[in-house]
């Protein structure tokens, strides 16, 4: 049996982290006020109203943020890019940790701690930002490498991305800043597919 190249394990990985954090955000349209910096009470009622839409969205986004360690360090491998690729795993597993918090309120925060929930809630946001920061910082730095190792309209998309994401780490104080996910979020999710199609062309054509 043919050994699978680690630039196609590669693209498998960047291709479901598109897709999970994509299927992520579908089942966060039934819960008002996630992820907002100014809707945090609202958040926590509708996670005690009604927890089952919360805790898909982070299973989704958990196997999706996840997802992006080993994409990172495939990444790190073709574009000679450790830096980047560090400040990407970060993130992701920043994020991982910080989408279990919604799941940690409905299961184990009782009713009456509002406070508690509410801290929780907002810790969320709060590694949420810090991820949206380390993936923007991370896309551009990639976009700087894949432009220097020639792959320029590839790298200009990592800068683009880059550069639109990492205002959306202003989301624990600005509920601008957590809207712009809406611009931000389809541009990153473009760039993991472009990329997760670069690697699985290249690990057809000449796997290690």
């Amino acid at each position: 049996m043919r050994k699978l190249s680690p630039s196609l394990a590669g693209a498998i990985c960047a291709a479901g982290a598109a897709l999970f954090n994509a299927a992520g955000v579908v089942p966060l349209k039934d819960v008002p006020g996630a992820y907002k910096p100014d809707t945090v009470v609202l958040w926590l009622e509708s996670l005690r109203a009604a927890p089952g839409p919360s805790e898909l969205s982070a299973a989704l986004f958990v196997a999706g943020v996840l997802l992006l360690v080993p994409t990172a360090a495939v990444l790190a491998r073709r574009l000679d890019a450790p830096a980047p690729a560090a400040a990407l795993a970060a993130g992701a597993v920043l994020n991982a940790a910080g989408a279990l918090l919604p799941i940690v309120v409905t299961r184990y925060v009782p009713d009456g701690a509002d406070a508690v929930g509410q801290a929780f809630l907002g810790t969320a946001i709060a590694l949420d930002a810090a991820f949206n920061a380390c993936l923007g910082a991370a896309m551009l730095g990639f976009g700087v490498a894949a432009r220097r190792a020639g792959a320029s309209a590839y790298g200009w998309a990592g800068i683009v991305a880059g550069l639109a994401t990492l205002p959306v780490a202003g989301q624990i104080v600005s509920r601008g800043a957590a809207d712009w996910l809406g611009v931000a979020g389809p541009l990153w999710l473009t760039w993991l597919v472009w990329t997760a199609v670069r690697l699985a062309r290249s690990g057809v054509a000449s796997p290690p």
